[in-house]
């Protein structure tokens, strides 16, 4: 599912990035979409399996805010997948992942955030970056419903905050 929601976003947002450049061999602007697509997914991923899985909730439950350090890393992602697959310089990787990943990211997450917007649920899209791992939990409700203080970060303010609410179950005013 993510990965058809990021194909969209990237062929929309690659243009003349991919189309009209000479690094990209002739007749592979198909290939560039579907490396450009893999580096930001496995950018997303990786992050999202290391320390910046808080970054990625805040992105896409912010609306079109992008921390620099994951835009960054997902460049990276983008480069090495274009320079592997494809075989271009990475001069001309890092030029494409530069006009496209901060578009494309911002795209993912203002969908993401949009609460209208079915097709991209936060829900759905965390559980893809973390191979499920979030066991059906609906993150998208405990942001709405003020855990996570609304700041897109869960963190132990939040856990002391959530045990707080709880007391309420144990007789606790």
């Amino acid at each position: 599912m993510l990965d058809n929601l990021l194909k969209g976003l990237v062929q929309q947002y690659a243009g003349s990035a991919v189309t009209n450049n000479p690094a990209i061999p002739k007749g592979k602007s198909e290939s560039a979409i579907n490396s450009i697509t893999d580096g930001i997914l496995g950018g997303l991923k990786k992050q999202a399996a290391g320390a910046g899985l808080n970054s990625i909730i805040g992105m896409l439950s912010k609306g079109g805010s992008v921390d620099a350090a994951t835009s960054k890393s997902v460049q990276g992602s983008v480069i090495d997948s274009l320079v592997g697959k494809l075989g271009i310089g990475k001069g001309a990787a890092s030029s494409i992942a530069a006009q496209v990943v901060p578009a494309a990211l911002s795209a993912l997450s203002k969908n993401t955030a949009d609460k209208n917007n079915k097709n991209f649920d936060l829900s759905s899209i965390l559980g893809s970056l973390t191979g499920g791992k979030t066991n059906g939990l609906d993150i998208a409700s405990l942001i709405d419903k003020g855990f996570g203080n609304g700041d897109g970060k869960l963190d132990l303010n939040d856990l002391t905050s959530a045990l707080g609410n709880l007391g309420g179950l144990f007789g606790k005013k």
